[in-house]
């Protein structure tokens, strides 16, 4: 009987273990394959905005997006830096999310006015940039995404004449 008992308990704890594992490993393999695939299918580089193409059933690479809204990605990388965001003004509802490596959402903030952000690790030094917002991304990579609300052709095409100004770019030494 002892034995049964230690054997259930090693499974039970070998099940637990590889649960946690599980748990822990997961957010971040889903945000390196969609990232990938992102990048891929985008053709985009770290620390670049790119505006997707306007959302149909065709051309949408993740599950669900809003055709109400043009999309706007930038693969960041702070290895070499804190990077410097420019999000240019939409006259319609406009928001900038930033997602870190374990897809965790860490801000989001509202941007129909425009906005300067800058965005760095942990340990950066803050206190030579008081012109820009500034946001602390848990991980080294991540995603920023850009929402503007464009329902119609002509609104989108709004957007497409000024994503322009938007920057995403690292900080210049």
């Amino acid at each position: 009987m002892r034995r049964k008992l230690t054997i259930a308990a090693a499974l039970a704890a070998g099940f637990v273990i590889a649960h946690i594992v599980t748990l822990q490993a997961i957010p971040g393999v889903i945000m390196t394959v969609a990232t990938k695939k992102i990048g891929e299918s985008a053709g985009l580089d770290a620390n670049t905005f790119r505006l997707s193409p306007r959302v149909t059933p065709q051309s949408q690479t993740v599950v669900r997006p809003s055709p109400d809204l043009a999309y706007s990605l930038c693969l960041y990388d702070l290895s070499e830096g804190p990077i410097k965001l420019t999000v240019a003004p939409w006259h319609a509802y406009s928001s900038v999310s930033f997602y870190d490596a374990r897809t965790n959402n860490f801000a989001t903030i509202r941007a129909e006015n425009g906005a300067d952000i800058l965005l760095a690790s942990k340990n950066s030094d803050f206190s030579a940039d008081v012109a820009h917002e500034r946001h602390v991304s848990p991980t080294r990579t991540g995603v920023i995404l850009i929402r503007r609300l464009a329902p119609t052709e002509a609104d989108y095409g709004g957007v497409v004449s000024m994503v322009t100004g938007d920057r995403c770019a690292g900080t210049e030494p």
